[in-house]
């Protein structure tokens, strides 16, 4: 680690720079320069393969989000049904499982991701309870697979896209989904601008990483029990084109709209949250990325301690240009947050 002052130092959980090492984990990079760092792994996969492709459950399922055929196909009561179901079934659902739901605005369809990182065995025992409890899909790519193939599936849908480049706008938060706001997002979804690309993307955070091993208060990471990531996304070009102003004004607006109506439900002492009476955070090219001076690492008592270890690493705020993209992990200053 390079500090403020230019020296080197070590750090780790029983290292003489142990505070140093507790901020670094959740802290954003306020305090150093970071240039090499040992990562325990864990072996990948439990269902054979080669030593080089663990395996694991998972993959797509591509849902109608109306009923049709006389109920043998799609799904009755819409995106707002689909997403009831994703929070009641993700709020209880094994530590092994990650979840995703993506709904492309206006579009009669709605993507699920799911892994289960654990036994087979038991994988292909919980994924019979999906067709109920998540919904029918028309398509289902799940089954046991490597788990760099289905880490690369983006990439191999929309490589060549992304490489190109396209403008958009979007928001984050972290989130509670109590009914009321799942009627904001329902209501939202079919509010999204004409001639946009928008999306909904909702993923389950919980599970194991709200009881790390050496407790809660190891690291100073505020994302415990925080509910549910929500990204608001809006494509405001055409692929390698440059942004379109009417879209980019018609995102804008329909992202704080929307952003505003779910602030009741914001958790707010969470890493990237939009503290409720703030004008929300809106990301892209030509949008002024302008973090709300609210508090995104947790309670008092972790901000002082945060506080207290800038203080000490970088008295002089050498370290003041933070810019920590979906966390929205903000500036520490020595003397305030």
């Amino acid at each position: 680690i390079v500090l403020a002052d230019g020296s080197i130092v070590e750090a780790s959980a029983d290292s003489a720079h142990h505070d140093l090492f507790y901020a670094l984990k959740g802290g954003g990079g306020n305090f150093d320069v970071l240039t090499s760092f040992t990562l325990r792994c864990f072996e990948i996969g439990w269902g054979g393969g080669a030593p080089s492709e663990g395996r694991l459950l998972g993959g797509m399922r591509l849902m109608l989000s109306k009923s049709c055929f006389c109920g043998l196909a799609g799904n009755a009561g819409g995106y707002r049904n689909l997403l009831t179901k994703f929070r009641d079934y993700t709020m209880s659902m094994p530590n092994e499982i990650s979840a995703d739901l993506m709904r492309p605005c206006k579009a009669p369809v709605a993507v699920q991701f799911l892994t289960y990182k654990g036994p087979i065995a038991e994988a292909k025992a919980e994924k019979k309870k999906w067709k109920h409890a998540l919904g029918k899909a028309m398509i289902s790519t799940i089954k046991v697979k490597s788990y760099f193939g289905i880490q690369g599936f983006v990439g191999r849908v929309a490589g060549k896209d992304m490489a190109k480049g396209m403008h958009e706008r979007w928001v984050s938060m972290v989130v509670n989904l109590p009914d009321a706001a799942i009627e904001v997002l329902a209501r939202a979804e079919q509010m999204a601008p004409s001639g946009c690309q928008a999306v909904i993307m909702c993923q389950r955070l919980g599970g194991k990483i709200d009881t790390p091993e050496g407790g809660a208060e190891s690291c100073a990471y505020a994302h415990r029990g925080g509910g549910f990531w929500l990204v608001l996304q809006v494509v405001t070009s055409k692929v390698g084109k440059l942004e379109d102003p009417k879209k980019a004004a018609l995102a804008d607006a329909w992202l704080t709209n929307t952003c505003k109506e779910l602030e009741p439900h914001v958790i707010e002492k969470g890493v990237g949250c939009i503290s409720p009476g703030t004008t929300p955070c809106t990301q892209g090219a030509g949008a002024a990325v302008m973090f709300p001076p609210v508090n995104v690492f947790g309670d008092a008592a972790r901000v002082e301690k945060l506080r207290a270890i800038k203080t000490k690493y970088d008295p002089t705020n050498v370290f003041k240009a933070v810019e920590n993209g979906l966390t929205g992990a903000h500036n520490i200053e020595p003397d305030r947050v």
